[in-house]
């Protein structure tokens, strides 16, 4: 609603602090994490990028193989096209699929604000398809 603060942070818990199991495993390698990590503290500014990877659906785990930064990060919906379709190729060339994003929060915590909820929201019922079948977990990462 436009009473709320987007950029209001929300708390994160635990699914044991719930008593619930977690969903399933997320795995990252550690070239992936670093590639986030860097691009994420290259400069003060947000930043954001894709993760590739594979969903195993018989042992319920997310690995997360590669990530994709970003090359640009600004309004135009012609240059946000282009950076996300040479990201689509790379990731088609790495035999991966889309499993997750990420971006930076360089002024504050490594949380999630109300506004990223939404947009793993939108992801979610992106990749999840027209049916539960194809399903595919989606992560957020925040750096």
């Amino acid at each position: 609603s436009a009473s709320r603060d987007m950029s209001t942070m929300v708390e994160l818990t635990s699914f044991s602090t719930m008593g619930k199991i977690q969903p399933f495993l997320v795995t990252i390698t550690t070239t992936a994490a670093l590639i986030v990590d860097l691009h994420c503290h290259l400069t003060d500014r947000e930043v954001c990028g894709y993760l590739g990877g594979h969903w195993d659906i018989n042992s319920h785990t997310l690995s997360i193989t590669n990530a994709y930064p970003c090359r640009y990060a600004g309004k135009d919906k012609t240059a946000a096209s282009m950076v996300e379709a040479e990201i689509a190729k790379a990731m088609e060339w790495h035999r991966v699929t889309l499993v997750g994003w990420y971006h930076s929060h360089p002024r504050s915590h490594a949380a999630p604000s109300l506004r990223d909820v939404d947009y793993q929201l939108d992801y979610q019922i992106k990749m999840k398809g027209p049916s539960d079948n194809g399903y595919t977990p989606c992560v957020g990462v925040i750096s």
